[in-house]
């Protein structure tokens, strides 16, 4: 137990150490760099040099600068938690500005959720208004008829085109051998009209099952267009 005692103390000790001098001095740089990158418009990459430097430093700080880069982006929800968690050591002249931020940042974060939840009950909405499920079936049997109708045809003439060299064009005169061919030519002939008969039928009926079935479609309010707001640029000490 205390040899227990004393791993746990050691390991305590050892997360409370301060962040090493070369990590601090990286994340010198990369503070630096996030605050170029964003003056450029750079937005991604200065979320990323920011983040970087944050996770080597730990400076409540950077978590306030991110915020500007990740709103620039429309990356509310990120620069919501960011701000919330530079909150607790927002120094006393920036309280008032980190609260009304907030209340930007949750409204955009609201506003982004409740457009998602409207796009995705337009989808429900447009594939339950969709041609019914007898309305499938027989466009899948049309096709499955055209197609048969396209093959068997084919079939009947290539039988054709040989018989008639055989015969001299006239199945009366055909030798023994070519009565094959005929008889092929005939009986593909009439699958392939039948076929398509029933293709063409079963699309048509098909189409006014869909035309006269009722359509259920929600109407999603106009989604707003909106501008971020004016952000705080990427700033201050490091």
């Amino acid at each position: 137990m205390i040899a227990m005692w004393m791993l746990l103390c050691s390991l305590s000790s050892a997360v409370a150490q301060d962040t090493p001098d070369e990590d601090q001095e990286r994340a010198k740089v990369l503070f630096a760099q996030g605050q170029a990158l964003y003056e450029q418009g750079r937005y991604e990459e200065a979320v990323d040099a920011l983040q970087l430097a944050y996770k080597l430093s730990e400076k409540p700080r950077l978590l306030f600068n991110l915020t500007a880069p990740l709103e620039r982006l429309g990356r509310w929800e990120e620069a919501l938690d960011a701000l919330e968690r530079y909150r607790p050591d927002a120094r006393d002249h920036e309280v008032e500005e980190v609260e009304r931020r907030l209340v930007q940042l949750r409204e955009r974060v609201e506003e982004e959720r409740a457009e998602a939840e409207a796009l995705a009950a337009a989808g429900q909405a447009a594939q339950k208004s969709g041609p019914p499920a007898g309305a499938w079936v027989l466009f899948g049997t049309g096709a499955v008829g055209l197609g048969t109708g396209t093959v068997f045809t084919a079939r009947a003439l290539g039988a054709r085109g040989q018989w008639t060299d055989l015969c001299a064009g006239d199945p009366g005169i055909c030798t023994a051998d070519a009565q094959p061919l005929v008889k092929r030519d005939a009986s593909s002939s009439v699958i392939a009209d039948v076929s398509y008969v029933v293709g063409v039928a079963a699309l048509a009926t098909g189409a006014v099952v869909t035309l006269g079935a009722k359509k259920k479609r929600a109407q999603a309010g106009d989604l707003a267009l909106y501008v971020a707001p004016a952000a705080v640029g990427v700033g201050g000490s490091f």
